[in-house]
């Protein structure tokens, strides 16, 4: 399968913050907002449907 783009942009404060956590945490931008992303994913999918 392709690799396809996600690109975005953010303010400069938002984005100092972003860098300083995945720094501290040892990860990449990339890696963190796909970590999310996934988590998410896996909530999402764990949630009942409503009828």
């Amino acid at each position: 399968m392709a690799a396809k783009a996600i690109n975005f942009k953010v303010d400069e404060d938002f984005y100092k913050q972003v860098k300083i956590k995945v720094a501290v945490d040892g990860k990449t931008i990339k890696d963190y907002v796909i970590e999310l992303i996934k988590k998410d994913l896996e909530i999402g999918n764990k949630r009942t449907p409503v009828s």
